[in-house]
């Protein structure tokens, strides 16, 4: 007997939060810096001067697992964000840090998907680190999204 076929949610997931984020306040926060991939130049003026203060987020890599029962199917998506922010603030690690707790507290909200239901949303890392130019902090956050899927293909 053949198992039933499931689209994988990811690209839903990914565009969902995605349009989700720039509900927030956060794309106040982050000037409208929220990305889907690595952007050149951000962070630069037109002579290449660091420009401070300054933060964005790139909503990145993902990691799936499926798990199929008899009567339903679901996936396991972990989506490692990337936010990079500089100031001149002594506590630029703190700033980081507040913008982290920031994106995970607006991450884990309502993410409305058609056909799909994320069932439980966890915390897999949350850390901050200097960035190569030692002026940037990097912090990352990585969820994982467990979602039911609804229909089959």
């Amino acid at each position: 007997m053949q198992q039933a076929r499931y689209r994988s949610c990811e690209q839903a997931l990914l565009k969902a939060i995605n349009t989700n984020l720039r509900l927030t306040p956060l794309m106040q926060q982050l000037n409208g810096q929220i990305h889907d991939r690595q952007q050149d130049g951000i962070g630069y003026d037109e002579n290449m001067n660091k420009i401070r203060p300054f933060s964005y987020l790139i909503v990145g890599e993902t990691n799936i697992t499926e798990a199929y029962s008899s009567a339903s199917h679901e996936e396991t998506v972990a989506v490692t964000y990337h936010l990079y922010h500089r100031s001149d603030s002594l506590s630029v690690v703190d700033e980081t840090r507040g913008l982290l707790d920031d994106l995970k507290y607006y991450a884990e909200s309502s993410v409305p998907m058609a056909y799909y239901e994320i069932k439980r949303i966890r915390q897999d890392t949350k850390q901050t680190i200097p960035d190569v130019d030692l002026e940037t902090i990097h912090g990352i956050l990585r969820l994982r999204y467990t979602v039911k899927h609804k229909t089959r293909y």
